[in-house]
């Protein structure tokens, strides 16, 4: 039988505690996603504020990205709660705000436009069609229903039923105001299905528009078919020749089946570098990138009365906030030299590269970098994720110099993305009258000491997006 006892044991065993788990998600964040968490945390932590690099009172030790922050953090380690309703302090206490004439603009310069939505270009049409208050109304709900596609996606009479008690309408009405919505652009907005979307774009071109009246037919009653490629059997149940079948179907591929998609909705793809690579001593560096160094700092007036008023029991909240911003502050110090630490180690890695380009980059891991760093593989990949060098070679993600060894059989290997790079040199440079096959570039390959098989090289061509020899020949 057993019995119920205790027994004493060790164990060790790592805790992820809130603080550890902010570090690790600041250190795989972007620089733009770094930005917006730290504007969503000065939304609500009063003791955090950014900081000018003009700002008087925060000096040459501005130009850092941590320095007096990390020390203002410290030196309110010993305050005790305090209540902030606590002797008036002179205006002069308080950050004054700008007014400079000359940069008046500038945040609007800084940031991009918000991207219009569909929804708010229809309305914006919607207010110019001059309609009744009624029909201004319905038109409302039918815009609102529909999709980033253009498409509507309730029914006429789920509308006209939603719009009930406040406005007594039916179908026919949302109907006939839906029709004057999808004559507004873009053509084919508010289609319930393909063929009525792509029937809208058809009915704006003019009568005499080549294979106009054989693709209406077509998109009518035989689009599934046309997509089954059952071209022939439309073409004779229509009684269509080669050519007006042709004509039908070039201007059917013309038109968009996604109407709404080009309206608004998602903003130009761009990336910030967080650190720059420039030549100095003769050594490729990097530094930080000042334009998204996180300037923060504690705010010294809060900071101050909590030191002046030491014992107060109903500021429990606002020491909170103390201690987050200090651990904030400490996060970001640890993320930036880490940053730094991995960036340094892969460029000293790839040297070459910065010289020579991809045709000399070297194999490189991440238990590489992290054997030579003391860090876990781990860490490595959280700071290599979506962060990037502004380099003589363009904007390069931290993960472009990382690539697998080749093996040659002897002491030198070579990187996958070096092999890559061959390839597509020699490829652009062939006879595109007697093209390189894949066992001739193997063969060249090898008289150059890389070692890669044919069906290596097949794989690295397919990756490349390079047809093969066959069809690359000229006629």
């Amino acid at each position: 039988m057993i019995k119920p006892g205790l027994q004493l044991g060790l164990s060790q065993q790592l805790t992820m505690t809130p603080q550890l788990r902010q570090a690790l998600k600041l250190l795989q964040l972007s620089a733009l996603e770094l930005q917006e968490s730290i504007s969503e945390t000065l939304a609500s932590n009063v003791m955090l504020e950014p900081v000018d690099a003009e700002t008087d009172d925060w000096g040459a030790e501005s130009n850092s990205e941590d320095g007096a922050t990390e020390a203002q953090a410290e030196s309110a380690d010993d305050a005790g709660p305090t209540d902030l309703d606590v002797p008036d302090y002179d205006a002069e206490d308080w950050p004054q705000p700008r007014h400079d004439g000359a940069d008046s603009d500038s945040w609007r310069d800084r940031h991009a436009a918000e991207p219009e939505s569909l929804q708010n270009y229809l309305l914006w049409q919607l207010r110019l069609a001059r309609l009744s208050d009624a029909d201004f109304a319905i038109g409302s709900a039918l815009i609102d229903s529909i999709d980033d596609n253009g498409y509507l996606i309730d029914d006429v009479h789920a509308i006209a039923a939603g719009l009930a008690p406040e406005l007594s309408v039916d179908a026919d009405e949302v109907e006939a105001v839906l029709h004057c919505i999808q004559t507004f652009d873009p053509l084919g907005v508010g289609a319930r299905t393909l063929a009525e979307c792509l029937a809208l774009q058809l009915a704006a071109y003019a009568d005499a528009t080549p294979g106009k009246a054989a693709a209406q037919v077509i998109v009518a009653g035989h689009l599934n078919a046309l997509a089954d490629g059952q071209r022939k059997q439309i073409q004779a149940e229509l009684n269509l020749d080669d050519t007006e079948m042709a004509a039908a179907e070039a201007l059917i591929q013309s038109l968009d089946p996604h109407p709404g998609a080009g309206t608004g909705g998602t903003t130009a793809g761009y990336v910030v570098p967080d650190v720059l690579v420039t030549r100095r001593n003769g050594r490729w560096q990097c530094g930080v990138n000042p334009e998204i160094a996180p300037r923060l700092r504690i705010n010294p007036l809060y900071e101050r009365c909590l030191r002046d008023h030491r014992g107060d029991r109903d500021q429990a909240p606002l020491r909170q906030q103390l201690e987050e911003a200090r651990w904030l502050l400490r996060s970001l110090k640890m993320r930036g030299e880490t940053l730094m630490r991995v960036a340094n180690a892969i460029v000293e890695h790839q040297q070459d590269f910065f010289d020579f380009g991809e045709e000399v980059m070297k194999p490189l891991g991440l238990r590489s970098i992290a054997e030579r760093l003391e860090m876990h593989e781990s860490t490595i990949s959280r700071v290599c994720a979506n962060k990037w060098m502004a380099t003589p070679r363009g904007v390069l993600e931290f993960r472009y110099f990382f690539s697998n060894a080749v093996s040659n059989g002897n002491d030198e290997d070579h990187s996958a993305t070096a092999i890559r790079a061959m390839i597509r040199k020699l490829i652009g440079s062939e006879n595109t009258k007697k093209p390189l096959s894949d066992s001739r570039i193997s063969a060249v390959l090898k008289s150059r000491g890389v070692d890669v098989a044919r069906r290596t090289v097949a794989k690295y061509r397919e990756s490349l997006s390079i047809p093969p020899s066959h069809q690359r020949k000229a006629p």
